[in-house]
C-alpha cells in the first residue's frame, strides 16, 4: 500500500516580485496562482496598479492586465528592496516621472548598487536612498559586469535592457 496525496508548497517570495512585475509590463493578462501574499510582494503588486496595469484578485488567482506606458505616480515600495531595486530597472526607459519612496528602514538602504549601473544605460535617476526620482528616457543597451553576485542588481540591469536600443549584456563574476 503505497502513500498517496496532493501537496501544494507555498508562494515564493523572488517568484511572486518577479511574476507580478512582469505581468504588469507585459502584453496580454497574466494569471499568478499560488502567490505569496506577503507586505513586500503586495508593494510590487500595488506599485503595477499605480503605473497603470489592471489588476483583479479572486480567491483562485491575481490577473494583472499589463500596460505599455507607465503613468507618472510617487510609490510606495514598503520595505521592500526587491520593489525599489527591480522598479528602477523597469522606469529607467518610461516616458514620464517617478518617484519611488519606502518606509524608514528602506530609506536607509544603499541603491547606488543598482543607480549606478543603470546610469551606464543613459537612465536619469537622482537619490542614494529612497526617494529616488526616476524622470524615464530612452536607454541604450550595454554589458555590465556585476561586482559581487546580485539578483536584484542583474534583474534592475536585465528590466532596463528591455527597453533600451541596442544589445545588453550582463557578466556575472560566479556561474
Amino acid at each position: 500500500m503505497g502513500l498517496r496525496g496532493t501537496v501544494q508548497v507555498p508562494g515564493d517570495k523572488s517568484m511572486t516580485h518577479r511574476a507580478f512585475l512582469f505581468g504588469g509590463i507585459a502584453k496580454g493578462t497574466t494569471h499568478v496562482r499560488n502567490a505569496l501574499e506577503g507586505a513586500d510582494c503586495l508593494a510590487s503588486l500595488e506599485a503595477m496598479r499605480a503605473l497603470g496595469a489592471h489588476v483583479e484578485r479572486t480567491a483562485e488567482e491575481i490577473r494583472i492586465t499589463g500596460t505599455e506606458t507607465f503613468q507618472e505616480a510617487t510609490i510606495d515600495c514598503g520595505n521592500s528592496g526587491t520593489t525599489i531595486r527591480l522598479l528602477s530597472g523597469i522606469l529607467a526607459g518610461g516616458q514620464a516621472t517617478y518617484v519611488l519612496d519606502g518606509d524608514a528602514s528602506l530609506r536607509r538602504r544603499p541603491m547606488k548598487r543598482i543607480t549606478e549601473p543603470l546610469a551606464l544605460f543613459g537612465a536619469n535617476i537622482t537619490g542614494e536612498t529612497a526617494p529616488l526620482h526616476i524622470a524615464g528616457t530612452p536607454l541604450v543597451g550595454t554589458t555590465y559586469t556585476l561586482p559581487v553576485a546580485s539578483a536584484q542588481e542583474k534583474s534592475a540591469v536585465l528590466l532596463a535592457g528591455l527597453q533600451a536600443t541596442g544589445e545588453t549584456t550582463v557578466i556575472e563574476p560566479i556561474l
